[in-house]
């Protein structure tokens, strides 16, 4: 028993609504391996309390595996309105993150506060999704069967014929690529 007067702030508020779209800075969905990429996140937010102050806190993670956390971002941002659009900068290292499938995720906070009052966390959000295709090469003589252990040997005649198989994961589809 308490004969203490204590304050409790009550809020009747809506849950902020989250649109966003995650893409590399080079404006795709995908970026190539062993290299440093930005994903940029775009937010547009309904629902805010006009004249507040949010905090964004949001990572990149595997769409399988979200405890392999590959970046982390925060945003501050003050509204005068209710609807804001801000954009959270991702960059990271993307060596030895051949064929994942990366998303965005994160939580929205009113400043002052612990309790996170939005959140978009779902790791099958399209809007959300970024990939990192996998290519990998391999050069035979195609005189000589490719299964055979001495087709990575050529030896130079007239009749060499070298053939070159690429394998790969994570373009998307319907989309044109070039190979040099």
């Amino acid at each position: 028993d308490t004969t203490e007067v204590q304050e409790v702030e009550f809020l009747n508020e809506k849950e902020p609504k989250i649109d966003s779209n995650a893409i590399f800075t080079n404006g795709l969905k995908e970026h190539n391996a062993n290299a440093v990429a930005t994903i940029v996140d775009t937010l547009d937010i309904s629902d805010l309390r006009p004249d507040s102050e949010y905090v964004f806190i949001g990572k990149v993670v595997d769409a399988e595996d979200e405890s392999l956390v590959f970046a982390t971002c925060v945003v501050e941002f003050e509204t005068d309105d209710v609807t804001d659009s801000v954009e959270a900068f991702f960059t990271f290292s993307t060596k030895n993150l051949d064929g994942r499938t990366l998303v965005v995720v994160g939580d929205l906070y009113r400043v002052g506060h612990t309790a996170a009052v939005s959140s978009h966390n779902d790791l099958t959000d399209e809007d959300e999704t970024v990939v990192i295709p996998s290519i990998d090469t391999f050069a035979f003589d195609k005189t000589k069967s490719e299964d055979s252990e001495y087709a990575k040997y050529v030896v130079y005649s007239s009749v060499s014929v070298i053939s070159d198989r690429i394998d790969y994961t994570k373009l998307t589809s319907g989309d044109e690529y070039i190979i040099e």
